[in-house]
């Protein structure tokens, strides 16, 4: 792919570069046919991560993105309408990688092929930043025999206030489940909410107002961070292998959906084992007859 042999004093940049352009023969084929432009071709250059090694010379990824669109102008899309349009979205997203800074404010693109992820603050020392798109789950309060079940969950895209979408998230539950929610306890996320009666929303950590069984029942406020655990793990919340915005609101809807499942389908192996134990006990043990005396 690269005809030129610079002479290197240290071997291991050259055993750096041999590496670099054996990856970019197996990644990159040499020419772009006409007739059937590739933009997968663009989309892998322009994510080659590593800096490498162009005729002896360190070039570093800025450079990298430039040598990428003026290679792509080389091979003669310019004038060719129909090239132009199939190479028009990945050298926009290119431009738009190298264009944006670090803190600048408005839109930002994160992934490459998925432009939807959003960066997420979540304020925490392990964790402060995470990238996708922000979820709403409900579950009930009340302890129960076969688990917890999830009674709503949206995907909720644009990363909005978590405070600005409790109104609409309890109203969506209400008219779901047919039940009137008496009481809701949030995360110190939902701080400055608007929920129509915010005497009946408690924040965790809250201590006005908290007494009796909202103690108790605050307390039970993080029984949600297990559910959402295995949501990510067991259902597929914590990937979303589905494409765009309305992949990812369905992707969580089905994350719950086989959660609930899983929790059906765990009491009915309970109630099975029991049913199975009963006859067994049956069987193996009958009831002797009254023998007339």
């Amino acid at each position: 792919m690269f005809e030129c042999k610079p002479r290197y004093r240290n071997p291991r940049l050259k055993a750096g570069r041999d590496k670099t352009l054996f990856r970019c023969r197996l990644v990159a084929p040499a020419t772009v046919p006409a007739d059937k432009p590739d933009p997968q071709f663009l989309i892998i250059v322009a994510h080659h991560k590593v800096s490498t090694y162009f005729g002896g010379h360190l070039m570093h990824q800025d450079s990298q993105k430039q040598k990428v669109r003026r290679n792509s102008r080389l091979r003669k899309i310019d004038g060719q309408p129909a090239l132009e349009e199939a190479f028009a979205l990945p050298l926009g997203r290119a431009s738009q990688i190298r264009s944006q800074q670090q803190r600048q404010r408005g839109w930002k693109l994160y992934s490459f092929h998925a432009p939807e992820v959003e960066c997420i603050g979540k304020g925490k020392a392990s964790a402060p930043y995470e990238f996708g798109v922000k979820a709403s789950i409900v579950t009930n309060n009340r302890r129960a025999p076969g688990g917890l079940f999830v009674l709503h969950v949206r995907a909720l895209p644009d990363n909005p206030y978590d405070g600005h979408t409790l109104r609409d998230v309890i109203d969506r539950t209400e008219a779901l489940t047919g039940c009137p929610i008496e009481r809701a306890y949030v995360d110190k996320g939902y701080r400055g909410h608007d929920a129509q009666n915010p005497r009946r929303v408690f924040i965790s950590g809250q201590k006005r107002g908290v007494f009796g069984i909202i103690k108790r029942e605050l307390r039970r406020r993080s029984a949600i961070e297990p559910i959402i655990g295995h949501l990510k793990a067991e259902g597929h919340l914590g990937r979303c292998y589905l494409k765009g915005r309305a992949g990812d609101a369905a992707n969580v809807v089905l994350s719950a959906v086989g959660h609930n499942f899983r929790r059906i389908l765990a009491w009915l192996r309970d109630f099975l084992d029991l049913f199975l134990i009963r006859i067994w006990r049956t069987f193996t043990c009958p009831i002797p007859l009254n023998s007339d005396s």
